[in-house]
C-alpha cells in the first residue's frame, strides 16, 4: 500500500506542483507515465469487481425477496395463493389443514367458504385451502405440493383432481408447456431434470430466473410497485396482480371473467368459439386415450410423499356436462377404472367420483362450472365425501349426523406402508 501511495503522489506531482495545475505540462501528446498508468488501471480493474460484486448481490437479495417475502412478483397465480394460505395457517395454526390441488376446473368449483358449517364441540375446525391453478395436471401438481412442502407447510389432507384428458399429456394439456409458462424456483430443479422432455430449455429458465431475477422478473416488478411506468401493452400484468391479490382468501376463484352465465350464452359466436376451442383441446386427448408413464410417474409420486408425510390422500374426479361424458367410450372407462382401483388398493386412497353431479346448465362452458352451483355442489361434497374422508364418522352424535353438520375428523395416523 505504502508503494502505490507514492506512486500516486509521484502522478500526483507531476500533474501539479504547489497545487497548480501545469496546463502545458498536460498536452495530449505528452503521456501518462508509467507509474500512473498502472494505477489507473488498477483502479478501473477494483471498480470493475466491486461493480460485478454488487450486481450479484443485488440479484442475489431480488432472488429472495421475490422468493420468500413477495413471491407474487416471480408468479402472481402462485404467488398470491401462497401468500393467502401462510394468511390462514398463521390465523389458525391450531387447525388442522386441508389442501385442495388441481387446475381451474377444481378452482372455480370447490369453495371452502360454502362447506357445512363445523360444530363447536367437534374440536377445531379444519382449514381448507382450495391451492388449485389453471392447467394443472399431475406434473404441475406434484410440483406445487413440493413448493408448498419446502415452503413448511404441513397438511393433513391432500384432496388431488385427476381429469383424464391430462393423462396422456400431449397436446394442451401437456404441463411441461404451462409450466415453463410461469417461473421455475431452485427446488423445481429435480422435477425438471426427471419429467422435462426439453429439460435444457428449462434448466436454462430456471438459472435465469433464479440467478438473474430483474431480466425475466421487470415487468412484474414494475406492475407491483410502479404501474405507471409499464408500456400499454404490458398493462395486462398489473390488472393479473390485482385479480389475484384480491382474490377469495380460501383460494377459490369463481368462473365469471366474461359475466354471467346467461350472458356469455346470449353472445353466440364467442360462446361457440369458446365450446369448439375446448372441444378442439379436449376431445382428441379422449379419441387415442392412454395413461402416460409421466402421469402414472408423477401420481405415484404425490401419493408416496403424501404415505411417507403421514398426510391422508384422496382423488377426486370433478364434474363434467354430459357433452364432455359422451367422448368417454367403453374402452376409455374401463382403463380408467383399472388403473384408479390399482391405486385404491396400492395407497389406500379413496376416489370421489362427482363427474354426474351436474346438470349442463350447472357450467359455463364445456369445462368449468357456474359460480352459482359451486357453493352447492362443495356442500354436498362436503356431506357425502370429505366429511368420512375426514373420519368425522367416529366423533358424529346422531343429532349432528342427521343436521348436516361438518364434525371435526378424527385424529387417525397413516402407517406408511414402505420405509421412506
Amino acid at each position: 500500500m505504502g508503494i502505490r501511495r507514492n506512486k500516486e503522489k509521484a502522478c500526483f506531482r507531476f500533474i501539479s506542483a504547489g497545487g497548480k495545475a501545469d496546463k502545458s505540462d498536460m498536452a495530449a501528446s505528452d503521456p501518462l507515465p508509467p507509474d500512473c498508468h498502472e494505477c489507473a488501471t488498477g483502479r478501473a480493474k477494483i471498480a470493475l469487481v466491486w461493480g460485478v460484486l454488487t450486481f450479484l448481490v443485488g440479484q442475489a437479495v431480488l432472488s429472495y425477496i421475490v422468493s420468500q417475502i413477495h413471491p407474487e412478483i416471480r408468479d402472481p397465480e402462485f404467488g398470491y395463493h401462497l401468500l393467502h394460505l401462510r394468511q390462514l395457517t398463521a390465523a389458525a395454526p391450531a387447525h388442522p389443514l386441508c389442501l385442495v390441488l388441481g387446475s381451474s376446473r377444481t378452482l372455480c368449483g370447490i369453495c371452502p367458504p360454502a362447506l357445512p358449517p363445523w360444530p363447536a364441540e367437534a374440536g377445531p375446525e379444519p382449514s381448507v385451502f382450495n391451492f388449485s391453478q389453471f392447467c394443472a395436471g399431475p406434473v404441475r401438481e406434484l410440483q406445487t405440493l413440493r413448493r408448498l412442502l419446502a415452503d413448511g407447510q404441513r397438511p393433513r389432507w391432500v384432496l388431488l383432481e385427476i381429469w383424464p384428458p391430462y393423462w396422456p399429456q400431449q397436446g394442451y394439456w401437456f404441463d411441461e408447456q404451462h409450466i415453463m409458462e410461469h417461473d421455475l424456483r431452485p427446488v423445481d430443479l429435480s422435477l425438471v431434470w426427471r419429467y422435462f422432455t426439453h429439460r435444457w430449455d428449462a434448466l436454462t429458465k430456471l438459472a435465469a430466473d433464479t440467478l438473474v431475477p430483474v431480466t425475466a422478473l421487470r415487468a412484474n416488478i414494475l406492475a407491483r410497485g410502479f404501474g405507471s411506468l409499464l408500456s400499454p401493452d404490458q398493462h395486462w400484468r398489473a390488472l393479473c396482480l390485482a385479480a389475484w391479490r384480491d382474490a377469495e382468501p380460501s383460494g377459490w376463484r369463481p368462473w365469471q371473467e366474461r359475466g354471467p352465465v346467461e350472458q356469455f350464452r346470449a353472445r353466440t359466436d364467442e360462446y361457440r368459439t369458446q365450446m369448439a376451442s375446448i372441444t378442439f383441446q379436449t376431445k382428441p386427448r379422449l379419441d387415442n386415450f392412454f395413461i402416460s408413464a409421466t402421469t402414472d410417474r408423477a401420481l405415484r409420486e404425490i401419493l408416496e410423499e403424501c404415505r411417507c408425510r403421514h398426510i391422508q390422500a384422496a382423488l377426486i374426479l370433478m364434474p363434467e356436462p354430459s357433452q364432455v361424458r359422451s367422448w368417454y367410450t367403453p374402452t376409455v372407462h374401463e382403463q380408467i377404472n383399472f388403473y384408479l382401483d390399482r391405486l385404491k388398493r396400492e395407497y389406500q386412497v379413496p376416489v370421489f367420483d362427482t363427474r354426474t353431479w351436474l346438470g349442463d346448465d350447472d357450467f359455463y362452458d364445456l369445462a368449468h362450472m357456474a359460480p352459482s352451483a359451486a357453493a352447492p355442489f362443495t356442500m354436498r361434497l362436503g356431506r357425502e365425501k370429505l366429511l368420512p374422508w375426514f373420519g368425522a364418522r367416529d366423533v358424529l352424535t346422531p343429532r349432528s349426523a342427521h343436521s348436516g353438520a361438518f364434525p371435526h375428523p378424527a385424529r387417525r395416523v397413516v402407517t406408511p406402508r414402505s420405509p421412506c
